[in-house]
């Protein structure tokens, strides 16, 4: 049986394998394939490079900014699925010398919104289909990396392995949310925090306190 099950697995691997190498030599990379679950894990150790999500971040004049300098590369990047970033790199080194606050005005100034770190942040997210979310302490504010689709259970024991194996309930707000009652305690009190079992998915942007037991 287990001489058996490494030849099916070798076998699958091969057929994984055949698959890169014909869209390899037709020009696709691998990221560009459209594989099922097993073929990808069967995949993801040969690590190829082909394979690694893409982000393009495009270095243009100040003017350009808030522009669209490049259409036919936003189309391709667009049809593609592959997250694209424009960023002025005169314009972030003035931002790096400014205080926070001032940074912030700037940008609304410029009509950009956030810089180039961020968005090329949230650019590498998506790239990698990721998503974030918070946990919020009484002296501490921390973001958590995780897949999408990923599920509160999950996520719980991202924060902590106890939380994942004594996991109860998950309290979620959105940010928005949490933003307009000011506080949590605002947000249990006016209702706005919501009570999740361990099968729910956890959204982008979700503050997430988890109860658990141990």
């Amino acid at each position: 049986i287990e001489r058996m099950t490494k030849e099916a697995r070798r076998d699958a691997e091969w057929s994984a394998l055949h698959r890169v190498i014909e869209s390899l030599e037709n020009g696709l990379p691998v990221r560009e394939i459209s594989l099922a679950a097993e073929e990808a894990r069967t995949l993801s150790g040969f690590r190829f490079v082909s394979q690694l999500p893409l982000v393009l971040a495009l270095n243009v004049g100040e003017e350009a900014i808030r522009g669209e300098p490049f259409p036919e590369l936003s189309e391709v990047a667009s049809s593609k699925g592959i997250p694209l970033v424009r960023l002025c790199a005169l314009v972030e080194e003035e931002i790096s010398r400014l205080s926070p606050g001032e940074q912030a005005e700037f940008l609304r100034e410029m009509g950009v919104g956030r810089g180039a770190r961020d968005r090329l942040v949230r650019a590498a997210l998506e790239a990698m289909d990721h998503i974030s979310f918070f946990t919020v302490g009484e002296d501490e504010v921390r973001g958590w990396n995780v897949r999408r689709g990923t599920t509160a259970h999950a996520a719980a024991g991202k924060i902590h392995s106890d939380m994942g194996k004594g996991f109860i309930r998950a309290e979620v707000i959105d940010c928005g949310e949490f933003f307009r009652c000011g506080s949590m305690a605002n947000a249990k009190t006016g209702g706005k925090l919501r009570l999740e079992g361990k099968d729910y998915v956890v959204r982008d942007g979700e503050i997430v306190h988890v109860r658990f037991n141990v």
